[in-house]
């Protein structure tokens, strides 16, 4: 059988998961921000325009804060390129190689763009935090020699400073881009493997479907269970609601985790089936009795390696007309190039065959009897159509059967069931 590879599903739907908490939680720390500004204050002084000794060094309380928007670009496009770049060493792809190169080439252009980008910003992260560093250093060297007036001054332009960056937090956290982001298109779950007239099928439950709806009742409490809802939250009490089974702020994580892992262990459950390509790629029930007819057609047409087939019961689960119009056939295939040892409690399946030898074993106490025989064996200790007639369910029925397509309609079993 084959199996799905659900990494794509898994990395498109965690990947979402993340932009939705991180949204609600952009959205939260906005909220926070302004309801912060009321409570601000700060009292005029003029200690600020007097002269000081020593100079005294400022800065933005954000100024060693910078996103790199580029990493994770910069890192996936690396990763792509030493794929490729294996691919290409590898003797299967030996035809496409010129292609191949061709892809590395164009891959790398864009990857040195976005590394330039990304480097920039990650020396400017570096030299910005050896200025705060030294700017630390000479304040703190600074407020050893300084007065009493002076650390008040500098204590005024502290709390300043950290006043007017309040304001430019809330102002940034509340006019800064925060689309919702948008939900994933429908992912393909399936796999094949064609092999001797039949397509062995696996499918996941996702594949080519819209799960939004899924995805949203395992992730969040059915209040909040729709994206229009997800858009309202604003604040940390709100998103402990909104998670499914979660109860408290600090395992917000954790539980949303949860939630997430929960969904694609349904979603990944894979239904598998057999399509059988030689009856214009007729789908298989998943009955065992269907599966086994499908087995049996797999091992008697294409298996060549072993020449012997031993076969418990293989009647069980399958009809008396499959058995009839399919497994017989089957057998009968292979009946001249193997040798098959059956133990079966079904006439059918002896009287139909033509068998070589039917080995009857019957207990009596203690003691196992055995009769053995070709199926026409009839003598004065030994009538092996009357074993079969009395012994098995429908033996009589399926002797009589049997005997009229040799034209004896008149002939009937001489025993007493």
């Amino acid at each position: 059988m084959t199996f799905c590879n659900h990494s794509q599903f898994r990395k498109i739907y965690t990947t979402y998961a993340t932009e939705i908490l991180t949204y609600i939680r952009n959205r939260i720390k906005a909220k926070e921000a302004l309801e912060m500004l009321p409570k601000e204050s700060i009292q005029y002084n003029e200690l600020i325009y007097e002269g000081a000794y020593f100079v005294r060094v400022d800065r933005d309380s954000d100024f060693g804060e910078i996103e790199n928007p580029h990493a994770n670009y910069d890192n996936s496009l690396a990763n792509l390129i030493s794929m490729i770049v294996a691919m290409r060493g590898d003797e299967y792809y030996s035809e496409f190689s010129k292609d191949l190169d061709q892809v590395i080439q164009l891959i790398t252009k864009i990857y040195h763009a976005i590394h330039l980008k990304s480097e920039s910003l990650r020396l400017e992260r570096i030299i910005k935090n050896y200025i705060i560093s030294a700017i630390n250093g000479y304040n703190e060297d600074v407020s050893v020699s300084a007065t009493s007036k002076e650390r008040e001054q500098r204590e005024f332009i502290e709390a300043k400073a950290e006043f007017i960056g309040h304001l430019i937090d809330a102002i940034r956290k509340n006019t800064k881009d925060n689309p919702f982001p948008n939900p994933p298109s429908p992912v393909s779950g399936y796999s094949s493997n064609p092999k001797c007239g039949f397509c062995f099928t696996s499918e996941a439950g996702y594949h080519e479907r819209d799960v939004l709806s899924e995805f949203l009742s395992k992730m969040f409490t059915k209040s909040y269970a729709s994206i229009d809802a997800l858009k309202r939250i604003e604040t940390v009490d709100e998103l402990v609601s909104a998670v499914n089974r979660c109860t408290d702020s600090n395992q917000i994580d954790t539980t949303f985790n949860r939630n997430l892992s929960a969904f694609f262990d349904e979603m990944c459950q894979c239904k598998s089936y057999i399509i059988d390509t030689t009856q214009g790629n007729e789908e298989l029930g998943n009955t065992l009795g269907e599966l086994s007819l499908a087995y049996f057609k797999y091992m008697t047409e294409h298996e060549n390696e072993r020449c012997i087939f031993l076969i418990d019961q293989p009647e069980d689960h399958i009809s008396n007309n499959n058995i009839s119009q399919k497994l017989l056939k089957y057998f009968n295939t292979i009946r001249t190039r193997k040798q098959i040892i059956m133990v079966t409690h079904n006439p059918l399946l002896v009287v139909n065959q033509d068998v070589d030898n039917v080995i009857f074993v019957q207990k009596h106490g203690d003691t196992i009897d055995v009769v053995c025989g070709c199926l026409e064996l009839e003598n004065s200790d030994v009538n092996i159509l009357d074993i079969v007639a009395k012994n098995m369910d429908g033996g009589k029925d399926s002797i009589e059967k049997r005997l009229r397509v040799y034209g004896k309609d008149n002939y009937s079993v001489n025993v007493s069931i």
